[in-house]
């Protein structure tokens, strides 16, 4: 629907209302995604606060030791100031990963400094 509006010449300018509401519609629509995506970013949660795991590295543990973990074939060493959390943000001890249980990790310098133990659905 035009609407008919006069410039500063009095000529008659045609100015439709759709291209108004598309750039409305646009703007939330962005906005509805920019939080979709927020929400519905790869992490886990079962309702308590959340660890993203987006960027991490994940396997399954094939063996633990003092100071290392192998994740699939491949065996990493812990760092002095590994962080290890389950997907809950609950404080693990290395001793109670366990041998199939799934993790993500996350590497500096080719060793985990974050450990998260991903619990069964």
């Amino acid at each position: 629907m035009p609407n008919v509006h006069y410039d500063e010449k009095k000529r008659v300018r045609r100015t439709w209302i759709v291209p108004w509401f598309g750039e409305t519609f646009l703007w939330v629509g962005l906005s509805f995604m920019a939080l979709n995506a927020s929400i519905m970013a790869p992490s886990t949660s079962l309702g308590q606060t959340t660890i993203s795991v987006i960027n991490m590295m994940r396997g399954e543990v094939t063996s633990t030791g003092p100071k290392q973990v192998v994740v699939g074939s491949k065996p990493y060493i812990l760092t002095d100031d590994v962080v290890i959390k389950d997907d809950r943000e609950r404080s693990v001890e290395l001793k109670n990963i366990s041998i199939g249980d799934r993790v993500a990790f996350h590497l500096r310098q080719g060793q985990i400094d974050q450990l998260v133990l991903l619990l069964p659905k």
